[in-house]
């Protein structure tokens, strides 16, 4: 079982390193064809070497059925690694770094887990399984945290705390697999769990949840299934005793992280506030050693460490209404800021801004910022259309975001915005949180669905300037960027025409 989880790995990591970046799309699917034709013949080669005997009666199992508590131990124990896979990567594309083919890195990690945690040797499963529980604790509390100008950085202790949960999990459920005559069901219930995870993560955290609340839940259920030894005598004789110290210990620590808690919401300067993260970490991390290996009381650490380094600020985005959205392209949180005249109004797609609009008066709010502001190159473009293409022009906008765009819109010209997304759609359009399609282009044609496909069912010679400004969170989708698309982008647009890319 670990090899053939290993050779996964292997295949998997072979893709962007050697597959992608050396084969043609055309050539990629020639050799995905050809691997399940060489997977048919291999497995009609083993159907040739199979014994040539009758057939036997089937071999009834002598050793205790499992009970239905020890299966659902199995498959909680599936699912959360599974999970935690998927959730890790739409946290730290979302919330992190967007990169292409970054989901790659995850799943190789899960996969390398079942190798590791499989394995005959057992040391390594072993000395990582025992060290899960302070990494459970310290990495889940920094990663909520983040650390935003240091986005690799962050990127690794999510990929290095989801390593750490998949050993783990997956040792505890190499020591409680059963006698050999109960393996089938022990892997159906792997496999049941492994699939369950992937529902969570993928199709009902989307829909019940506005932000990626599925990834602290799932580190809490792992701390809640890692196996845990004391790390001291003295603790261990704190947690095991029948007196009453251990109740008292336990309320102690409750109160220490309610007060931390207040300190750090109500005095956001002070000693344990945002700027001390250090403080708060060292903090948490003195009572985390002493909790570990008493089940209940780690579990009290662990969830004050997800609500005091990050879990706070998602909570109160999600009670105001409106300030955020998610959807299957990632969370959209709208932002307020006070400041003179009105202040401004920003949407961010993960912890990317996507526009800002001044507040106060109308002059304001017609005024394109950020990235479109008059001297930008895009905003010098729509300038110049007029110019260029005289009063009829034709434009082109991929990517709606808030609309700013559409207040370099002219009597007599022509435009089109290409959105994906219907979640941006009701934020600059319906809402009314954002003004500047009513301000400025209020009866603007927008075209649901992939820009890419869109545009290929255009007329050719239908745009005279064509602006690029599509993103998810703050990486352009790949599939807007290859010889394709730009064969598209030219055929749509006039001899004369305009890109912005």
């Amino acid at each position: 079982y670990a090899a053939s989880n290993l050779g996964s790995f292997a295949g998997l990591i072979a893709y962007p390193l050697l597959v992608e970046p050396l084969m043609a799309v055309h050539g990629q699917s020639l050799l995905w064809s050809g691997g399940y034709l060489l997977l048919i013949v291999l497995v009609l080669a083993c159907a040739t070497r199979l014994p040539k005997t009758a057939a036997v009666d089937h071999v009834a199992a002598t050793s205790p059925p499992p009970g239905a508590k020890r299966i659902a131990h199995w498959i909680a124990l599936a699912l959360v690694p599974s999970g935690m896979m998927l959730a890790t990567s739409t946290y730290i594309t979302t919330d992190i770094v967007a990169m292409p083919l970054l989901w790659v890195i995850p799943l190789g990690l899960y996969l390398l887990s079942f190798s590791v945690a499989f394995a005959n040797d057992r040391w390594l499963a072993d000395l990582l399984t025992r060290i899960a529980p302070i990494t459970i604790l310290l990495f889940g509390g920094i990663i909520m945290g983040g650390v935003n100008e240091r986005p690799f950085f962050s990127a690794g202790i999510a990929l290095v705390l989801l390593f750490m949960i998949s050993v783990a999990l997956h040792t505890a459920l190499y020591r409680k697999r059963p006698a050999p005559d109960r393996l089938t069901g022990f892997y159906l219930a792997m496999s049941a769990g492994g699939a369950l995870g992937g529902v969570f993560a993928a199709l009902v955290a989307p829909v019940v949840f506005d932000w990626t609340y599925e990834y602290p839940l799932l580190i809490l259920a792992a701390g809640a299934l890692v196996p845990q030894i004391y790390l001291f005598g003295r603790f261990r004789a704190l947690w095991m005793g029948k007196g009453p110290a251990k109740h008292v210990a336990l309320l102690a620590i409750v109160v220490a992280l309610v007060v931390l808690t207040g300190l750090r919401i109500g005095k956001p300067d002070g000693v344990f506030g945002e700027g001390r993260q250090g403080l708060v970490f060292l903090v948490i991390a003195a009572i985390g050693f002493v909790a570990i290996g008493a089940r209940r009381p780690y579990m009290v650490v662990l969830a004050g460490a997800l609500v005091l380094f990050g879990g706070y600020r998602s909570l109160e985005f999600s009670l105001d209404p409106g300030a955020r959205v998610r959807s299957y392209f990632g969370v959209y949180t709208v932002r307020d800021e006070p400041g003179p005249n009105g202040g401004t109004r920003e949407l961010d797609h993960g912890t990317t801004v996507h526009g800002i609009q001044l507040r106060g008066s109308p002059v304001r709010e017609r005024t394109p910022t950020t990235y479109y502001a008059a001297g930008s190159g895009v905003g010098q473009a729509m300038q110049a259309a007029p110019a260029l293409y005289g009063p009829q022009a034709r434009i082109g906008v991929v990517g709606l975001g808030t609309g700013t765009l559409s207040c370099y819109a002219r009597p007599g010209q022509r435009w089109r915005f290409y959105e994906i997304d219907p979640a941006v759609v009701r934020i600059a359009r319906d809402t009314g949180q954002f003004t500047y399609l009513s301000r400025c282009l209020p009866k603007s044609e927008i075209r649901m669905g992939d820009a890419r496909i869109a545009l290929a069912h255009d007329t050719p010679n239908s745009l005279d300037l064509l602006a690029l400004d599509a993103f998810s969170s703050d990486s352009v989708p790949m599939h807007l960027m290859t010889r394709e698309a730009f064969a598209t982008y030219g055929r749509v647009l006039s001899p004369r025409g305009l890109l912005l890319a």
